[in-house]
């Protein structure tokens, strides 16, 4: 078994693992599919989203404001996000600016609210994404497009766990 495959069930076995909830929580996820990876600037400066699907990314540049009515959060330069497919939004962009980001499905919904946080490991997370994105482009959405997408994951989750 190659070096990718057996992170990828390491991380797999990891990050599977429930305890006492009906949903996942985010750093809990289990993977159903790749949805695609996107580089997004947007044409329009107002919009309200009904995600289809759950989003990881980063906001390379620009200002975009997200209200989901419980709460609002502000998408910066620098900011890592997770968006979670049940919580629609408005977003009201300051400044138009590029985002890039993993769409993706899992087997069971999740409970952790969408967040973002501003990261200094912009250079790390764009270069996992960008592996993540040769692989979905090339058609390859196997175990090493996996061990990249849980990798984007733990990523998030320790740059969220040193946030609190």
């Amino acid at each position: 078994m190659n070096f990718a495959v057996s992170l990828y069930k390491c991380l797999n076995t990891c990050y599977n693992t429930k305890k006492g909830s009906d949903n996942m929580e985010f750093q809990n996820l289990k993977l159903s599919e790749i949805m695609g990876v996107v580089r997004f600037t947007p044409t329009v400066r107002r919009w309200y989203s009904v995600n289809q699907t759950h989003i990881i990314g980063i906001k390379l540049s620009g200002i975009a404001p997200h209200d989901f009515g419980y709460k609002k959060m502000s998408l910066d330069e620098g900011c890592v996000y997770f968006l979670n497919q049940s919580e629609p939004y408005h977003v009201n962009t300051v400044t138009l600016g590029e985002s890039f980001s993993v769409h993706f499905t899992t087997n069971e919904p999740i409970d952790t609210h969408s967040f973002c946080i501003k990261t200094e490991n912009v250079n790390e997370i764009v270069s996992c994404l960008e592996k993540i994105e040769s692989l979905f482009l090339k058609a390859k959405h196997g175990n090493e497009m996996h061990m990249h997408f849980y990798r984007l994951c733990m990523m998030l989750d320790n740059i969220r766990s040193k946030e609190y």
